[in-house]
């Protein structure tokens, strides 16, 4: 299997992502996942795409509650995955 960007088709799922739908990019509602055939993201194409998007919409942890929430600035998350 290959780690593959995909958008949707006329608001599904294409036929050949077998496990889609993960990490989507709100600027080009691209998403990531599972397929025999297409275009496989490389370790560092997929990890330069996450933290991109983490760049414009920070991740945020939940404190305590799911209505607060604290900016997440880890400077060694990329070395913990």
């Amino acid at each position: 299997m290959k780690i593959v960007k995909y958008t949707l088709q006329d608001g599904q799922c294409p036929d050949n992502i077998s496990n889609g739908g993960h990490w989507i990019n709100p600027d080009d509602n691209t998403m990531i996942g599972f397929s025999e055939t297409g275009t496989e993201l490389t370790s560092a194409e997929f990890e330069t795409r996450q933290l991109g998007i983490h760049s414009n919409y920070p991740m945020k942890k939940e404190i305590g509650s799911w209505i607060v929430l604290e900016d997440v600035n880890d400077p060694v998350a990329t070395t913990n995955a």
